[in-house]
């Protein structure tokens, strides 16, 4: 059977590939898993409103069965099985005290492992969400005509009222009147025409790698590996604010990318890519703002990649030839600091093998 592991910073789809394993590597994988390091990055993403994956540790049998055991906190595991057809989950309680009916999550594997798995979990079929994807996002009409309509009201109000009374001081009110509504409604007004401008000829479409923005003539390709984060804001106070909103998309080439709620919603993008996210909440109107990283945030992440590469250095250093080229072939799979590092040991290898003069 085949075990894959996944880790908090990761992506939903994301995964570190361990390959075969027999039920006593599997067990001891499980056990090894760094369950309270997760939990602690979790609390340091949710800090930084950061969303994240909730650990686990998968296998997958022959049949397309998979057997997931993950956990959010230091309490319960959480035991999913699923078919291709049905689901079932079981709680475990870490603490054995708390264990009424006495199942083990070792006693769960191993019955995944000899095929009666279903006599202790019960599946239930598996309701598949039905999608109505219509491929290409593209400008909303009901913004536009909402302003358009505001806007002619209001010079209906003046042009009538200057054609009854001429440019004198009865024409004041009315000129207040315009004025009044301007304030009330300027704010929204010039976000309005903010995002408008924005997504103008704008189209987004999604393909396996990523997604596709089209615009002005120009076309650009984003693949989701070349994402560095995906940032939803949004104003999660008022409910009359709450349909404007936005999502930022930051690549690692340095280049940030807006698509509003007037194409689209924001986690809408953020579940076709399955990526995790970042989540601002503003106290008004979300202005667009493309918050391009600061230096300080630059060497933050620099040495957060760097410490990553350092702990995949020492995760692979005992694997196999094949397996690290399996690793740097499977680039969608694995983090770029997991494949940096599957290539710099190769490339260590190969220099001590190198015969001196």
């Amino acid at each position: 059977m085949r075990l894959e592991l996944q880790y908090a910073e990761f992506h939903p789809d994301q995964v570190e590939k361990i390959g075969e394993v027999d039920l006593e590597q599997a067990l001891k994988i499980i056990h090894s898993y760094p369950w309270d390091r997760e939990f602690d990055k979790i609390k340091e993403r949710t800090k930084e409103r950061l969303t994240s994956t909730v650990p686990n540790v998968s296998i997958k049998n022959p049949d397309k069965e998979i057997l997931i055991v993950s956990a959010r906190d230091q309490n319960n595991f959480i035991v999913e099985v699923l078919t291709p057809t049905h689901r079932g989950e079981q709680i475990i309680p870490i603490n054995s005290f708390d264990n009424k009916r006495g199942l083990t999550t070792e006693a769960i594997v191993t019955k995944f492992y000899d095929g009666t798995i279903k006599k202790i979990i019960k599946l239930k079929p598996l309701t598949l969400p039905t999608t109505n994807d219509i491929g290409v996002y593209k400008l909303a009409e009901y913004p536009l005509f909402v302003s358009g309509f505001t806007a002619g009201i209001l010079i209906l109000i003046l042009i009538f009222d200057f054609w009854a009374n001429g440019f004198t001081s009865k024409a004041l009110p009315a000129i207040y009147f315009v004025g009044l509504i301007i304030l009330m409604i300027g704010s929204q007004a010039i976000v309005t025409v903010q995002y408008i401008l924005n997504d103008w000829g704008k189209e987004v479409s999604f393909d396996n790698d990523g997604l596709i923005i089209k615009q002005k003539g120009k076309e650009v390709k984003i693949n989701k590996s070349e994402i560095t984060q995906i940032a939803v804001i949004e104003n999660d106070g008022s409910k009359y604010l709450r349909s404007y909103k936005y999502a930022r998309i930051k690549t690692k080439d340095g280049k940030v990318f807006i698509v509003t709620s007037f194409i689209m919603e924001p986690m809408d993008i953020v579940n076709k890519l399955k990526v995790n996210h970042k989540e601002e909440s503003v106290f008004f109107l979300p202005t667009i703002k493309l918050d391009i990283q600061s230096e300080k945030e630059k060497q933050k992440i620099k040495r957060e990649r760097e410490k990553k590469r350092m702990e995949f250095l020492e995760n692979f250093k005992d694997y196999e030839e094949s397996k690290l080229r399996q690793i740097i072939g499977n680039k969608k799979n694995y983090a770029d600091y997991a494949v940096e590092a599957a290539i710099e040991i190769l490339e260590s290898r190969k220099k001590l093998q190198r015969p001196t003069m």
